[in-house]
């Protein structure tokens, strides 16, 4: 509803089809790091991004902790993985559900605000490019590890970059290079079911042999 309703209100209220651009939109500035910015190599990597870029980096070892070291994040576990058992345990499931739908929207929005004023400054319609769809495949392929989720997300983040920039060096066209990253996030769902399979072929010997 939200992916259609942004684009509804481009045209209705700013009068815009598909690309909104206004030098009154804000820019999240970039954050020089002292010291670091110097290293040579490391130096333009780590430096020179914006605030919800080094959030966003914070926030995997927050999400970790709470996930696995608190009381909320072992019940957001036990509903995700067994909400029956979670419900019979006197855990509130559809309140669990609900706070973490809120948890996430916050998340995407952050994602949102990054992409329309840190990445680029305007908006333009489905601008999103079913990142969405990567981020989920992140998810499944890390099977929900934070750490592993964001090692998989600067995976697909770097194949995002290479559909930029390989133009410009190979001059190859443009739409088959931006074909890297959905490539990419197909192999590693295709890693994910192959793994499922070969560990519930391994789960059935066993069950046999017992």
């Amino acid at each position: 509803m939200a992916y259609g309703l942004t684009a509804l209100l481009l045209k209705g209220m700013l009068g815009q089809d598909g690309v909104f651009s206004s030098d009154r939109i804000p820019e999240f500035p970039a954050l020089q790091l002292p010291l670091i910015e110097d290293i040579p190599v490391v130096g333009p990597l780590i430096s020179g991004h914006t605030l919800l870029v080094y959030l966003a980096y914070l926030s995997t070892p927050v999400v970790a902790f709470v996930l696995y070291r608190t009381r909320w994040g072992l019940r957001v576990r036990v509903v995700g993985e067994a909400e029956d058992a979670a419900a019979a345990a006197g855990i509130g499931v559809a309140s669990i559900k609900f706070q973490t739908m809120l948890l996430s929207g916050v998340f995407c929005g952050l994602a949102g605000a990054y992409l329309s004023l840190g990445y680029v400054s305007l908006f333009a319609k489905q601008m999103t490019n079913e990142r969405g769809l990567i981020a989920l495949a992140a998810i499944f392929f890390a099977n929900g590890n934070p750490y592993g989720t964001a090692a998989v997300a600067l995976l697909f983040g770097t194949a995002t970059a290479l559909s930029v920039r390989l133009p410009q060096v190979t001059g190859a066209a443009p739409q088959l290079l931006q074909l890297i990253p959905y490539v990419v996030t197909v192999l590693a769902l295709v890693a994910v079911g192959v793994r499922k399979s070969l560990t519930r072929s391994r789960h059935g010997a066993w069950r046999f042999e017992l």
